[in-house]
């Protein structure tokens, strides 16, 4: 991961790190129901937003991207 060098890029990370830990946990020991689709296409947006600030590599967005998918 490169290391995050602004503020805003820290929020960014913060704030998808505590969705993707909410969603978990949320999820946890369930099968995903469609009314889980609009937070997961969210979180790949704000995903995306990580990766067009550098905040993830490709690699990494790339393998967050197919465990939200699967969640599908």
């Amino acid at each position: 991961m490169k290391w995050i060098k602004t503020d805003k890029e820290l929020a960014q990370f913060t704030e998808v790190v505590k969705a993707a830990m909410n969603s978990a946990d949320s999820t946890a020991g369930s099968v995903a129901s469609p009314s889980t689709q609009p937070d997961v296409m969210e979180q790949l947006r704000k995903l995306g937003d990580l990766r067009a600030a550098g905040v993830l590599t490709d690699e990494e967005f790339a393998a967050k991207k197919a465990d939200l998918l699967g969640r599908l």
